[in-house]
């Protein structure tokens, strides 16, 4: 439980702010029946998952966050690194689609 409490800020804005995004993108998608928008707001939410589990924390010198972010990390290492690429990969899909093919 420790480590969900260390940067539990960072933590919750990140989540919040993904699954926000993502869910305004979903909606829009299926309100519109349009896929792009669908396979970019799942990018977005997955984007919150993964600053969750692995917290972003801005406005610190790095030096002094790099000890404290190794002990605040959630989760394996695969799941993190699984969750960060489908979560680009689905946002770089998503955009193709809604912007250049627009589908």
């Amino acid at each position: 439980m420790t480590k969900i409490s260390t940067h539990l800020a960072s933590r919750l804005f990140w989540l919040v702010f993904g699954l926000g995004l993502g869910a305004v993108q979903v909606l829009d998608g299926m309100r519109l029946g349009l896929a792009g928008p669908l396979i970019s707001g799942l990018g977005f939410a997955l984007i919150g998952v993964t600053g969750f589990m692995q917290p972003v924390v801005l406005g610190r010198p790095v030096g002094s966050v790099l000890y404290t972010l190794n002990d605040a990390i959630v989760g394996p290492e695969r799941l993190r690194t699984g969750l960060a690429v489908s979560s680009f990969a689905c946002l770089f899909v998503g955009l193709i689609l809604k912007y250049v093919v627009k589908v």
